[in-house]
């Protein structure tokens, strides 16, 4: 299906959903807008189970330095990372990513 033109308010656009799991490298991160560690997935011990809305509040003072510490060497870090994407089937139109997650 070519697209053509412009869309109007409301019109259908035939699309699938698609998902894709990759091996990564796996880093932690900080991410200054919610002041959380990211690319974790849960407390490193015997019985880990995968968490993948692990996160690690940072906060300030005196324990940020031990939070972020603890953050990175007592959690497991994510080696997978799951897309999920919107692909549209409209020829010129872009697939649109629309969940990223460590696994």
């Amino acid at each position: 299906m070519k697209a053509t033109g412009r869309m109007a308010a409301g019109d259908a656009v035939p699309c699938e959903l698609s998902e894709d799991e990759t091996g990564i490298v796996p880093t932690v991160e900080w991410c200054h807008r919610t002041d959380k560690l990211v690319g974790t997935c849960g407390p490193l011990d015997k019985e880990h189970k995968c968490d993948h809305n692990h996160k690690v509040e940072c906060g300030g003072g005196e324990e940020a330095y031990e939070k972020m510490k603890n953050g990175i060497t007592k959690t497991v870090h994510g080696t997978y990372a799951r897309a999920i994407m919107v692909n549209s089937l409209c020829e010129g139109l872009p697939a649109l990513t629309v969940f990223v997650q460590c696994t």
